[in-house]
């Protein structure tokens, strides 16, 4: 073998171990990403990216009030839009929930509408996401509004629309599957005081029972 032909087979050996070597590194990084990704993933994606809206059909079956001493049983429909925003207590793991809108409706059985809504802008938002489990992804959600409620029986015991607010803000909390929820129940906390906008101290109306079923829109 001339010094020609040597060389010429030492650069061949050159480059397939070089070769082999690079694909060794490739299968490394590919075992490491296979591994470690899909659980990164699944944390970064657990929880909603801030400044996005999430709007969500509202279902209420069988909610309990009193009004004015009577005790009435109806079923609430409609929407509810959130903002994620960072939740400075805890950001590695929740996110705030600001309330955007609100708005349900429901028939009285004896006649008249209820409409309850947010009640002005949620400056300071209370509502929280937490994730507590990325694998699988398992959350607990705190809904804390202040609401509007307008109560219309028009020829009744009320005889024009009959505006209050809540004294407390109510207070909603489920564990749902996934986010947003779909099919999964918030339950009520407390009972919710409802009173004339300048007569905190006098209770007119009141939530007792408010089982919300949140769906997809």
């Amino acid at each position: 073998m001339n010094a020609h032909q040597h060389l010429g087979n030492g650069r061949r050996k050159f480059f397939e171990c070089a070769t082999v070597a690079a694909l060794g590194v490739v299968g490394v990084v590919a075992g490491s990403l296979l591994t470690g990704s899909p659980a990164q993933a699944t944390r970064q994606g657990a929880l909603p990216a801030v400044g996005t809206e999430v709007k969500a059909g509202i279902v209420v079956e069988k909610a309990q009030l009193t009004i004015k001493g009577e005790q009435v049983e109806t079923n609430f429909t409609g929407e509810s839009t959130v903002r994620i925003e960072t939740n400075p207590d805890d950001p590695a793991n929740s996110v705030k929930l600001k309330a955007v809108s609100h708005r349900l409706t429901a028939d009285l059985p004896n006649g008249g509408t209820v409409t309850i809504e947010h009640n002005g802008e949620d400056a300071n938002p209370q509502s929280v996401l937490k994730m507590t489990s990325t694998l699988p992804p398992k959350y607990e959600q705190a809904m804390v509004l202040n609401l509007k409620v307008t109560i219309d029986q028009p020829g009744s015991r009320i005889d024009q629309p009959l505006v209050l607010v809540t004294k407390e803000p109510m207070k909603l909390t489920g564990t749902p599957a996934e986010f947003p929820p779909d099919g999964d129940l918030m339950q009520l906390q407390n009972p919710t005081a409802l009173v004339l906008p300048d007569d905190l101290n006098t209770t007119v109306a009141s939530i007792e029972v408010f089982p919300v079923k949140v769906t997809g829109v």
